[in-house]
């Protein structure tokens, strides 16, 4: 690949320094123009390439969980987990079936906002838990599994005495 990239390069700098013939002089400078410009293109991104920094790994657990208002379950939608405070993870999302029950791979350990998106829930009780407005905050510990009761009255009513405070 370096070697393909130096060839591009030499091809490239071979028609920028070749002399101009007087009788085509504009369409000249417009291949000059063009092969500087896909030399330094090319220099940046050779430069960029050369060295790649290693995935970051960090502690992951399956989550599964409950999501219900009182003891109705949530039908349908997603129930997304967003790591925050400094955790180390990726934005994890899965699917909430009509039992209001999920479960989902490679979340992160640690703090997160646990959001919800495209459920059954009438507004603005869904707004509540939209996952960049939600005030839902969970520890997601280390460990093989974790399992997640969610009931969305009893955290509408600790977010509603919160707000009073």
């Amino acid at each position: 690949m370096a070697e393909k990239k130096r060839r591009l390069i030499s091809e490239a700098l071979i028609v920028l320094f070749q002399p101009i013939p007087r009788s085509n002089t504009s369409f000249r400078r417009g291949a000059r123009r063009a092969a500087l410009s896909a030399a330094l293109a090319l220099a940046c991104l050779s430069a960029g390439c050369s060295e790649e920094t290693p995935p970051v790994r960090f502690a992951r657990t399956r989550v599964r969980g409950y999501i219900h208002a009182a003891d109705k379950p949530v039908a349908g939608g997603w129930v997304e987990f967003l790591p925050i405070d400094g955790t180390v993870g990726n934005f994890r999302v899965a699917p909430i079936d009509r039992a209001g029950r999920f479960e989902i791979d490679g979340v992160g350990v640690g703090r997160h906002v646990v959001g919800l998106a495209h459920t059954d829930l009438e507004q603005p009780f869904a707004s509540l838990f939209d996952t960049f407005r939600t005030p839902v905050r969970r520890v997601i510990p280390a460990g093989d599994l974790y399992d997640l009761d969610l009931d969305l009255v009893a955290e509408a009513t600790r977010i509603e005495a919160d707000l009073r405070k």
